[in-house]
This record gives structure tokens, sequence and C-alpha cells, in this order.
């Protein structure tokens, strides 16, 4: 006679974290003294990447990138067949070499991002603004893109139900 055990369910995640504290407390014995803010695998990149955000409003896709501290003109965007290209560079106002940083977080450097652009799109209606540390570049969709409301018509009469068998 076979007897079953139930046994309590383990969310298999629960084992990274295992991993990882190991992993950090070698880390804390190798470098001894030195301070791990956060666990080492999510530590921020030391590469700027401007985040961006799009959205349709009807008649005009807009791509809006956050670029604080960046001069548009050191921005330049490019259109090549159904790719957009945002180039740039953030500098920093001062740069240490000699680090004498206490903390630091803010990233620096250049940096590319490419969007696909819908077919039809003509590159000499794109335009870009650039407010407050946001570049919104609208891009003016085809007329056969564009969002048409399709009116629900109720018709009138007796709704007829099936009962299940």
């Amino acid at each position: 006679m076979l007897r079953s055990q139930l046994v309590p369910w383990q969310n298999p995640v629960s084992l990274f974290d295992s991993i990882r504290r190991d992993m950090e407390a070698l880390f804390n014995r190798v470098f001894d003294g030195w301070e791990w803010s956060e666990p080492f695998a999510t530590s921020p990149r030391m590469e700027y990447v401007p985040r961006v955000e799009s959205y349709n409003d009807g008649r005009t896709l807009h791509i809006k990138a956050d670029l604080p501290g960046v001069d548009p003109k050191d921005v330049e965007i490019s259109v090549t067949g159904d790719q957009l290209t945002l180039k740039g560079e953030r500098r920093a106002e001062q740069e240490s070499r000699n680090g004498n940083y206490f903390h630091r977080e803010i990233c620096y450097g250049r940096f590319v991002r490419t969007f696909s652009l819908p077919a039809g799109v003509k590159a000499e209606d794109i335009h870009a603004t650039y407010h407050n540390g946001v570049l919104d570049i609208a891009v003016p969709l085809p007329e056969s893109l564009v969002v048409k409301q399709i009116p629900v018509q109720i018709e009138s009469g007796e709704v007829r139900q099936q009962l299940a068998a």
C-alpha cells in the first residue's frame, strides 16, 4: 500500500533569492567594507538611455522622450525608410576624473533609439518640439491609418435565447 504525503508548495523563485543572498554574502567577504545598496544584478546601468512613451491621439503618432539636461541642439532625428532614429548625447556639466563622488546615479553619454514607423508616413511632415526636457516627435498618420469610429446599431426585435440541452 502506497502512502502519499502532502508536501508544502515552495515558490521556485525563492531558490533564486537564496542564490542572490549567497552571492551578495560572497561579494561582501571578497570586497570587505564595500556597501551594496542594492543587489548587484539590478544595479543601474552606467549608460544613458532616454525613457520614451508613444501614443496615438487619433491623427498623429506621438513619440515622447525624456531628455533632461540634453541640449536640443545635440539631438538628431532622422528617417530612413520606415525607421525613425533619435540620436544625441547627455553631457556631464563637470567631469571629475579622480573619483570625488559621494554617490552617483545619473548617467551620461551618447544614445541612439530607433522606432518603426507605420507604412505611408511622410518624413517631411514629421516635426519635433522640445519643452521642459521632453522631446515630442509628432508623426502625422496617413488617412488609411486614422482611427475611425464605427457606430453600433441596435436592431429592434425579439431577443432569442437558446436553452442548453
